[in-house]
């Protein structure tokens, strides 16, 4: 969260029915769950964003 700017509201929902998923990291093996590549694309969906739009950022 420190590098990315990701804010605590935006790994979940209000209620904690929907968060960040695996499938929201692009460069996830997911036979290994290592990065291919660092760093990596995590897509933040339009349902977690507080202005209701979706948007990208990169993690380590």
């Amino acid at each position: 969260m420190a590098y990315s700017e990701l804010r605590p509201e935006s790994l979940e929902n209000y209620d904690g029915t929907d968060g960040i998923r695996l499938g929201d990291l692009k460069e996830l093996n997911p036979d290994t769950l290592e990065f291919k590549k660092s760093p990596t694309i995590l897509i933040v969906r339009f349902s977690l964003s507080i202005a209701k739009h979706q948007y990208f950022t990169f993690i380590l």
